[in-house]
């Protein structure tokens, strides 16, 4: 198969550096907001695995103590106040 395509590492290092600027103007909470989504997202995606009897990702997306700390976000955003 010929491909005619080439990449442009130079638009791809532009686009990342345009990522990385657009990143730098955020506010802490709208930085907060992207974590917490991500956070979200990863949590999501293993639960899924776990209940389609899949093992745990490799490697792991988080260190242990992340997880720690998502289990006891999780636990007091979901407690009654």
């Amino acid at each position: 198969m010929n491909s005619r395509l080439v990449p442009n590492f130079d638009a791809v290092i532009a686009l990342e550096q345009s990522d990385v600027d657009h990143l730098r103007g955020l506010t802490m909470a709208e930085r907060a907001e992207l974590i917490e989504a991500a956070c979200a997202g990863t949590v999501e995606l293993e639960v899924s695995r776990a209940r389609m009897g899949l093992p745990p990702s490799t490697p792991a997306p988080w260190p242990e103590s992340t997880w720690t700390y998502l289990a006891e976000w999780t636990r007091r955003a979901t407690q009654p106040r």
